[in-house]
């Protein structure tokens, strides 16, 4: 079986969906699944082509088809397409997702057909054991967002103006390099707000989870997510978290260890903050719970390869 991935990122980019491709990629061809990256131009046939929506609106729609026998649209992030590409995936592809909201987004609004999306969502590595000791209350919290516009660091500023009082430090884990403008202004907001924030730049998954593992609270300010894939990490790893409504919520309500919020406002956000601080026994019922870790990225992988040869089209 051969395949092509097509995507706008270098494969070593720090990004949720990166991280879900470089780890698919990886697992195929532990498969013996031949996988070409953005190769270029080529007179290859493949079996498949792995479309990222960040790269759906710059293919070269002959060549797409010229080239492979059935094409997949993997949804990271729904892309605004324009109606001409729009109909080309509707007509020619098959939707992977990594999450329910994802899929009623692309029936409601882009009308594909139900049977025609496939949800296949993220793992954790086997590595990631699950935080087992805990503080008597909350003294650190970490955000894992990349430094991108829509991840809440607006209202990060603003909360951290009015709890900066508090007996707190917050770790930022981070990729600043994506949006370098953007990421130089918040960061330089927020230093000028407090000196109680450390940040943490670019990351290898394992530094990441040594930095989950060391903080009391996991904090999420996305007001819209596709998935959530750095919450769904924290809550496999049992770390308290705090996150408004979105992303893939439905499946993340099975953790006991997760604070939802149905409105996007700061004081929601600090009033837990301050409650989990000053009462420490409110703080303890979400840790201790004891989650074990039910979905790894070999589980994804392999629904991944059983997507790909269910979906084989003979010659």
């Amino acid at each position: 079986m051969k395949l092509q991935f097509l995507n706008k990122l270098a494969l070593d980019v720090v990004s949720g969906g990166n991280i879900y491709n470089k780890i698919i990629i990886e697992g195929l061809r532990q498969k013996n699944i031949t996988v070409d990256y953005n190769i270029g131009h080529t007179n290859k046939k493949y079996d498949f082509a792995i479309v990222d929506s960040l790269y759906m609106n710059s293919i070269d729609k002959e060549t797409l088809l010229n080239q492979n026998k059935q094409i997949f649209a993997l949804i990271h992030q729904i892309p605004s397409l324009s109606k001409d590409a729009l109909l080309f995936y509707k007509t020619n592809a098959k939707f992977i997702v990594t999450g329910e909201p994802t899929k009623r987004n692309l029936i409601n609004n882009w009308k594909i057909d139900n049977e025609n999306i496939i949800i296949i969502r993220p793992g954790i590595s086997k590595n990631w054991k699950p935080k087992i000791e805990f503080s008597d209350k909350p003294k650190h919290i970490i955000i894992v967002a990349n430094l991108v516009k829509n991840k809440g660091f607006e209202m990060f500023i603003r909360i951290l103006k009015r709890i900066n009082h508090l007996n707190l430090t917050f770790h930022i884990v981070s990729n600043n390099e994506l949006d370098k403008t953007y990421a130089n202004a918040i960061i330089n907001q927020i230093i000028n707000t407090s000196d109680k924030v450390k940040f943490h730049f670019n990351l290898n998954r394992d530094e990441v989870y040594e930095q989950l593992i060391k903080s009391d609270v996991f904090l999420s300010l996305s007001e819209s997510e596709t998935f959530g894939m750095a919450l769904f990490e924290a809550l496999n790893l049992n770390i308290p978290s705090i996150a408004y409504k979105t992303g893939d919520y439905n499946c993340f309500s099975s953790f006991k260890n997760y604070l939802v919020h149905n409105k996007y406002l700061d004081d929601c956000f600090i009033d837990t903050i301050e409650t989990w601080i000053n009462n420490p026994n409110i703080y303890k019922s979400y840790c201790n719970t004891y989650n074990q870790i039910k979905r790894s990225w070999d589980d994804t992988i392999e629904e991944f390869s059983k997507c790909l040869q269910k979906n084989t089209i003979a010659c």
